[in-house]
This record gives structure tokens, sequence and C-alpha cells, in this order.
């Protein structure tokens, strides 16, 4: 957001600066370091996501530039990682791999195999940072931005925004919260059932899966779809979920509240998910653990840092399958809101008679006519 880039359209030049970011962040690189096809992958893997359609050629096209590119990234996140271990890496602790490397356990807990999968395993899970920011800018635009948005910014940034009061979040929080529950950049999950049918026969007299019976090479898996929007704006769920309301989480269970008793409460007969905790190797003093449900969260020297256990609020996801990285993901966008106070930017229309298009993540390919002002 620096004043050369004002009055011009900013998701081009987000995704411009976005791999720099986002490799930093995983292996120490940017600039120069980052190799032109290490570009053109993340590029052509965004690009799919967004466009998704198979029939239409420009997902083709760039389906076949992953495909062929995939190897050539696997070796360069693998010298990447090889430089974090033999200490090459500049602030090597400011990296997402020098942890997972630490905290792989000789290869018990995974393999290095495994840090260089979610090394682009994550172009899915960050590539929704692209829809939030433009839904961000959409909401705040001084020009067809949503005034209960607004208005709620306003009130909530002239007060004592980064004081939780005693309470699990701050009124920061709250408000990136419910910006995801409108936004929901990520319209839901899947999970695979595997078919590992043993012991006594199904109404067809087969006592197992036929794939397992005759060794096949492949699996036929049945999936269950968690949808995270329509949850997330269920009247079932929420009175007014129409409305946008930061203050609805504020007595809405934690993981770190959800235990047996709550399991009780809901009619289990046991907690569906034993509590474990599993203590990090890096250093810190910290231990992650779950819910009862399943949720994962963090435990720093004692101190539970939990998220929001409540199955109302859903765009990360439920249970084991929910996001491990959404308290990064509100973080960097209390960054963001800070940023635009702090900084007296504002939002609105370009008016282009052409705006381009612009493929920002997952399902979503935009007209690129928004920009930034900073205020006197």
């Amino acid at each position: 957001m620096a004043p050369e880039f004002a009055d011009k359209p900013f998701m081009r030049h987000y995704l411009d600066y976005y791999f720099d970011v986002y490799w930093d962040l995983h292996v120490g690189v940017k600039g120069e370091a980052i190799s032109s096809q290490v570009r053109r992958i993340g590029e052509a893997f965004n690009t799919v996501l967004a466009y998704r359609d198979p029939l239409h050629p420009i997902v083709y096209e760039n389906y076949m530039i992953v495909r062929n590119l995939l190897d050539f990234l696997k070796q360069w996140i693998d010298e990447r990682i090889e430089d974090i271990v033999a200490g090459r890496t500049r602030n090597p602790e400011k990296t997402m791999a020098w942890y997972w490397v630490k905290n792989a356990g000789n290869g018990e807990h995974f393999s290095k195999k495994d840090v260089v999968f979610e090394c682009f395993h994550n172009f899915v899970a960050f590539s929704q940072w692209g829809n939030t920011i433009f839904g961000i800018m959409s909401r705040l635009s001084e020009e067809g931005g949503d005034p209960d948005v607004r208005a709620s910014f306003e009130k909530i940034m002239s007060g004592d925004y980064d004081n939780a009061g005693g309470a699990p979040f701050t009124p920061l929080e709250l408000f990136v919260m419910e910006l995801f529950r409108t936004i929901s950049p990520n319209g839901g999950s899947l999970s695979a059932i595997q078919n590992v049918r043993h012991g006594s026969a199904d109404k067809y007299g087969d006592r197992e899966s036929p794939f397992l019976r005759f060794g096949l090479a492949y699996e036929r898996n049945s999936y269950i779809s968690s949808p995270h929007t329509s949850t997330s704006k269920s009247p079932i769920h929420w009175e007014h979920p129409e409305q946008f309301d930061p203050d609805r989480y504020r007595h809405v269970p934690t993981s770190a509240d959800v235990g047996e008793e709550t399991c009780k409460q809901v009619g289990f007969a046991r907690c569906p998910f034993d509590i474990t905790s599993f203590e990090v190797k890096d250093g810190r003093k910290v231990e992650i653990t779950n819910s009862a449900f399943g949720t994962v969260f963090g435990v720093v020297e004692g101190k539970p840092k939990p998220v929001c256990d409540y199955a109302r609020f859903a765009p990360f996801g439920f249970s084991y399958r929910r996001c491990p990285g959404e308290q990064l993901t509100i973080q960097v966008f209390e960054d963001f809101l800070r940023k635009i106070v702090r900084d007296k930017i504002t939002f609105h229309r370009l008016n282009q008679p052409n705006a381009g298009r612009v493929p920002i993540g997952p399902g979503a390919v935009i007209d690129d006519d928004i920009g930034f002002r900073k205020s006197a």
C-alpha cells in the first residue's frame, strides 16, 4: 500500500507481490530468489482454482502448466528446506518449514516429503486471502460499500479494539471473525470415507470391499461435504444471520470450553475425540491439544489460545477438518485493518471502462476496479 500504488487496481498489484509473501513465509526466500518457474506454477494453480470449469480452455492450459512443473517445484522446495536445515537461510525461525522440520520427530510424526507437500498444498489455503481482501475492500468502499460493515468498523476501531477485557476474543478479532462468516472465502470442505468393509457381510453378501479382495491399485471412496457458507448463514443457527454483528460471538463456546460436560449436554455417551496434547519440540513452551469435538488449538505457557468451537461459525471448517491456519489468518487481517486505520486508508471504485479480470481465489474471478487512497 505504498503511495505510488494509490488509485490503481489493487488486486493485480496484490497478486504481483503475493508469492514473495508466500515463499518468504514458507521457506524464507523472495524477490529474485524465487525462480520464474516457481512463480509460474503458483499463478497457474491459482488460475485453475479461480476458473475451475475443466471445459474452459484457460483451466486446461493452466492445469497442464501445473502438471508439467510440479516435479520442478518439489525439487526446488526440497532444496530450500535443505538450506533451512543447514543454516543457510537467514532467520529460519521466521519460516513455517523450520517449525515443521523441528517438530517432525526424525520422521516419526511426518517426513521431509510431508513438509515439501505442505509447502505447496498451502496454495489452496492461502489463495483464499485474495477473496478475503477483495471482500473487505468491497464492504469498506466509499462507493457501494456495506453501510453496516462500515459503521461497525468505525465503532470498533475508535475504541480499545485490542483489549479483550478478560473475554476470549478482542473486539477486533470479533470483527474479523464476522467478516469471515459473511465473506466465507472457502465454500466448503470434503472428507473422504474409505471403503474398508470387514467382518459381517453387507446386504449383498460381501464381507470386504471388492477393491481389497482383488488387490486392485485404486480405491472407491464416499465423501462427506461440510458446507461452510450455508452453515454460517443459516437461520437455524443464528438469529438474523443476514445482519453484520460481531457481538454474536461474545457468548459462544470456545475450543477450551468443549469437554466431557459439553458432550453430555448434547447427548453423546462419550467424547467423540479423546483429548490429547502434543508438546512441540522447537524450544517453545507450547502444547497442541484438541477439544472434545476434535478442534485443534494451542496452549502457550499454560494459557489456552482457543478458537470459536461452535457449529454456527463455519468459515474455517469443523472438528478435525478445521483449518490449522485459522488464527494466523485472523491475525493477518487484524494487521491489515490496523494499517487501514493507522494510515487513514480508504477504498473506492475506479470506474474503469474496461476493468481487468483477475483470478483472486477459489471460484473468484473479479473485475479489478477497486483502489485505495491515503487521506491527508
